[in-house]
């Protein structure tokens, strides 16, 4: 019966149970399983930028490569991960209270990873069975800017001339999240008329 993951990753209060070194441990057994090279995405929570820091040192310790994919939506970095990577990691807690964050963990195909790997990743982490590489086979980590990409993909696989002709009048509430950054771009690229509530990036999230 696994003790950490829930339905998607796991989620906890940010730096009272989810601290640094806790997201750190989890990487690192996340990258002794998958290896590789991994992407990691965040929401825009206040807590999000030290746990990207704290995931990224677990993996490079595994000796993964870690590519910061920035501040952008859980299916953006699914996106990347499937076209690009060996695995994901995305730094958010979705709908829950901006007091949580959590880490949402992918296989290569972007999706969550299944129960068997958890159950290893979770056997690794309460056994300190981490694999730290030695200093010369670190990983490297670097950024990588993927917005643009994600967000042609998503007009491509839509009927963008029909929605073009409908001049449709759009109000879109980001709920000062993640998508604050993708979605109404991908809106105004089809051409509709939009208003926008909430859509600047608060880890807040004073309008929900």
């Amino acid at each position: 019966m696994k003790q950490l993951f829930g339905t998607f990753g796991v989620r906890r209060i940010a730096n009272t149970v989810l601290t640094p070194e806790f997201a750190s441990k989890i990487a690192a057994a996340y990258g002794t399983k998958v290896k590789g090279t991994i992407a990691i995405g965040s929401d825009p929570r206040t807590s999000s930028e030290m746990i990207k820091h704290a995931v990224t040192a677990g993996l490079l310790s595994a000796g993964c490569n870690v590519v910061d994919l920035g501040m952008l939506p859980t299916p953006a970095v699914q996106y990347a991960v499937r076209q690009y990577y060996d695995g994901g990691i995305m730094i958010t807690a979705s709908h829950n209270p901006p007091q949580y964050n959590g880490l949402k963990l992918l296989d290569a195909d972007g999706i969550g990873t299944p129960d068997e790997l958890e159950e290893e990743i979770e056997d690794i982490y309460f056994n300190d069975k981490q694999e730290r590489v030695s200093w010369d086979k670190l990983g490297k980590a670097y950024k990588r800017d993927i917005i643009d990409e994600y967000c042609d993909e998503v007009i491509k696989r839509v009927d963008a001339e029909k929605i073009r002709e409908a001049k449709l009048k759009v109000v879109l509430d980001c709920g000062s999240g993640a998508a604050c950054g993708t979605t109404p771009y991908i809106i105004r690229k089809l051409g509709c008329e939009i208003t926008t509530l909430n859509c600047q990036p608060d880890g807040a999230f004073p309008g929900r």
